[in-house]
């Protein structure tokens, strides 16, 4: 008789006051680039740009 196998299972347990602390980081990151995002791009940073392609 053949052993039953189990499942090859592999669970990622990452600590809860880790993903916590991620999470308060990513927000601050978010807050404060965001309005970066929308902003047109300055003309120099935009002549670069063209330059460079």
């Amino acid at each position: 008789m053949s052993e039953a196998r189990l499942p090859n299972i592999r669970v990622i347990s990452v600590p809860v006051p880790n993903v916590i602390i991620l999470n308060s980081i990513g927000s601050k990151l978010r807050s404060h680039y965001e309005d970066a995002l929308y902003k047109p791009v300055p003309p120099q940073i935009d002549n670069i740009l063209r330059q460079l392609n």
